[in-house]
């Protein structure tokens, strides 16, 4: 699940009625301005936009007409959002010159900004945590997704020449699965 809820629209919200014909500027909803710093590029705009948001602000509005890849925003503002203490859970708009096809972009991106939070989510848990058993549990779960998961034991990975990998997880608490 993404941290942040993306919309596209091609008419500002309140929040950007309120606040004025300042394109390149982001807004959150209590009408705080976020200047956007495109120097390095769209998504790292996006990142910034986010990160400055005020503490437990998740709203996001920004003027992107005109931007030609508002999707790259959106994709650093929702991996900007990640966060390994809590998942926030936020709303971004984004108003562009074609919403409907920067949708259909964002439907094809998403899932891969999913894949990477994913991973962060599994890198961040300690090893005490993360045991083999909860990492299976976790990559099974990828099973929704249309990916098929094969867990080897140990008889396997000794078969196939991988018993240094199977001495390693013998010493462990928590051995191989």
């Amino acid at each position: 699940m993404l941290p942040v809820a993306v919309r596209f629209r091609a008419a500002p919200g309140d929040v950007l009625n309120r606040a004025g014909p300042e394109l390149r500027d982001g807004f959150d909803a209590q009408g705080q301005t976020i200047r956007l710093d495109l120097i390095q590029g769209p998504e790292a705009a996006g990142a910034l936009a986010w990160a400055a948001l005020a503490e437990g602000r998740h709203a996001l509005e920004i003027d992107a007409r005109g931007l030609a890849d508002p999707v790259a925003l959106a994709a650093g503002a929702t991996l900007r959002a990640w966060s390994p203490r809590a998942t926030p859970r936020g709303t971004l708009s984004i108003l562009c010159d074609a919403p409907r096809m920067a949708a259909r972009r964002w439907a094809k991106t998403s899932p891969g900004i999913a894949g990477n939070l994913f991973a962060r989510d599994l890198v961040v848990r300690p090893a005490n945590d993360l045991t083999p058993a909860a990492f299976v549990q976790a990559l099974q779960g990828l099973s929704s997704h249309g990916l098929q998961v094969t867990v080897h034991d140990r008889a396997w990975l000794e078969r196939h020449g991988y018993g240094a990998l199977s001495a390693v997880g013998r010493a462990a608490l928590s051995g191989p699965y």
